[in-house]
């Protein structure tokens, strides 16, 4: 039985659409949602060549972290039960720590280029594939 819908927001087109998604099956089910928003620092280039390490300013970080917050907030607005997230990490790794077996775990499927997808695989693809739940992915 699920007990809480989680949904991935990157802030994309896509992930507007999962949330609502999301939103509808949790009014549905009675149950609370969590949209989760992951930052991540760039990573060195596939092909590799070195990006230049520039240390950030003081409270860059946390700058990042609280314009994320307050833009996730306006996004949980409105929908019942729902709060939002903001984490550091990988997004599927750190999507699939908020799920268990009752989850519902709801992301969207955006197109990346095909090297893309050959080397990082997509956090769609890597949460369906690892999930303990069901997940519902958005097109």
């Amino acid at each position: 039985m699920i007990s809480k819908i989680v949904v991935g927001v990157d802030f994309s087109d896509a992930s507007r659409r999962a949330l609502e998604h999301g939103a509808e099956w949790a009014r549905m089910l009675d149950v609370p949602l969590l949209a989760v928003h992951v930052l991540s620092l760039p990573v060195p280039s596939p092909m590799g060549m070195e990006v230049p390490s520039i240390p950030p300013e003081s409270g860059w970080f946390e700058g990042l972290e609280e314009d994320a917050s307050k833009r996730l907030q306006d996004w949980v607005k409105g929908v019942p039960k729902a709060v939002g997230q903001v984490c550091w990490g990988a997004a599927s790794a750190k999507l699939l720590e908020y799920a268990d077996q009752d989850t519902l775990l709801v992301v969207a499927r955006k197109s990346h280029s095909a090297l893309e997808h050959l080397l990082f695989g997509g956090t769609a693809n890597q949460v369906v594939r690892h999930a303990p739940c069901d997940v519902l992915v958005v097109h």
